[in-house]
């Protein structure tokens, strides 16, 4: 910490975590304002509420799921569902807003991230204002996943594909 806060004017704080975790959390804000909620037993997922004076409580969620080196994507998939459910728990309980953060080790596009029981982030803002869909009985929050911005958001168009070349 003392390295980091003598590099400019901007002081940070670190926001301990209740359990031992995989991720540290440092904020320019007092850490009083960054309280945890839920470590999850991997240690790779940490859920805090985010309250700053005169602004809208928030959850924020860091997140490193597992890499391709060392998983397959089904299992990536699975512990997505895994911390979609545990988002979406803290989210109700706290009555707040998600930002989710972090290393997801997946493409905008993979099953863990766009299906509804995963993280179902969606690739245009404007769907996002729908706020959810239900599928099979089960209503299921939107996420906004920005990295689609990459591969054509930024633009006021339609969104654009993706071509997976299989030669490479």
């Amino acid at each position: 910490m003392r390295a980091v806060n003598s590099i400019g004017s901007e002081q940070f704080e670190y926001c301990p975590s209740y359990e031992e975790t995989w991720l540290d959390i440092f904020t320019r804000f007092s850490q009083k304002f960054v309280k945890p909620i839920l470590d999850a037993p991997s240690g790779y997922m940490t859920i805090r509420r985010v309250t700053l004076p005169e602004r809208p409580a928030f959850t924020l969620t860091a997140v490193h799921l597992a890499s391709k080196l060392r998983t397959s994507g089904q299992d990536q998939h699975s512990e997505a569902i895994d911390h979609a459910v545990q988002i979406r728990n803290a989210e109700n309980d706290h009555d707040t807003n998600t930002i989710v953060i972090g290393d997801f080790n997946m493409n905008p596009f993979e099953s863990g991230l766009v299906d509804a029981s995963g993280f179902h982030a969606v690739m245009d803002r404007t769907t996002v204002w729908q706020e959810s869909r239900i599928v099979k009985g089960q209503e299921y929050p939107f996420f906004y996943n920005p990295m689609w911005n990459y591969l054509g958001d930024i633009s006021d168009f339609t969104p654009g594909t993706y071509l997976a070349n299989s030669s490479c």
